[in-house]
């Protein structure tokens, strides 16, 4: 039987192959392999590939990033590729698979690492379904287990190999958060000031908002309304991907208890608990 790195071997060829989904398949092999009984740190041979300061060196990581660039470039998806698909899913930040064989401190943060990635995956193939509370959402996780490991969350240009890839999977990942709520606060306003509604003060609110988008193939479309992602605080009006709404009417939702204390003389009068 091969080893994972023979089969890691066999993806350069592949690729000038007739069956574009070979090194695909390739990789998922290579993946499933470590993960069942190969060291799991392991790196190629001296000599046989360059080293590239921002790409990981092990084959585990080199293996999961090359996976999930089809995923993020919208080659294949769920649909045509459920193998690859359904192993990114297992590494989802938040997902109920255990990994119990990475043990050691390196392991873990490997594991972490690969975390961060199908996270920020995920997040894009929620996006390329035009789901954009589900991006938010993978966005938001990925974050959070990012915070658990502090040098990630800054981009240091004079580290190398897994932290500076887990690095800039984190900084890209922000960058596209902030987007989504930047757009939610102009499209939730502009739709509240031409309809003196509270439309677009809760993910998933359908508002009307010339939505223009451009999809992993540069396909331009426009779209009349656009689905708001994140929550807006009805106090302090800061955005975040999901926030608690008041217990009682469910109407208007909060980042904090201090908010909503100090938001509670003026929203006590319209505070009634819904009927059914």
């Amino acid at each position: 039987m091969s080893t994972a790195f023979q089969v890691f071997q066999q993806v350069p060829l592949a690729f000038f192959g007739n069956d574009q989904k070979k090194p695909l398949d390739l990789y998922v092999k290579c993946i499933r392999k470590i993960l069942k009984d190969e060291n799991l740190m392991q790196i190629p041979p001296p000599g046989t590939l360059p080293s590239i300061p921002a790409a990981p060196l092990e084959i585990l990581a080199m293996s999961f990033d090359g996976l999930t660039s089809f995923f993020r470039d919208g080659s294949f998806n769920q649909e045509n590729a459920p193998d690859g698909y359904k192993l990114i899913n297992e590494f989802r930040p938040n997902s109920s698979k255990e990994f119990s064989r990475f043990t050691t401190p390196k392991e873990k943060l490997l594991l972490k690492a690969l975390q961060i990635y199908a996270g920020f995956t995920l997040g894009l193939i929620a996006w390329e379904k035009k789901n954009r509370a589900t991006t938010a959402k993978r966005y938001q996780e990925t974050l959070e287990l990012a915070a658990t490991y502090p040098p990630w969350n800054n981009v240091d240009l004079q580290s190398k190999y897994l932290d500076r890839w887990a690095m800039n999977c984190v900084q890209q990942v922000k960058d596209n958060l902030a987007v989504i709520i930047r757009n939610d606060t102009i499209n939730a306003q502009r739709a509240q000031q031409a309809h003196g509604s509270q439309d677009g003060n809760f993910r998933r609110d359908v508002v009307q908002a010339r939505n223009t988008r451009v999809d992993a193939f540069g396909d331009i479309s426009v779209d009349d309304t656009i689905s708001i992602a994140t929550d807006s605080c009805g106090s302090c009006g800061k955005r975040e991907v999901k926030l608690s709404r008041c217990s009682k009417c469910k109407k208007v939702a909060y980042c904090g208890r201090d908010c909503q204390t100090a938001d509670w003389k003026s929203h006590k009068a319209a505070c009634h608990a819904p009927t059914s």
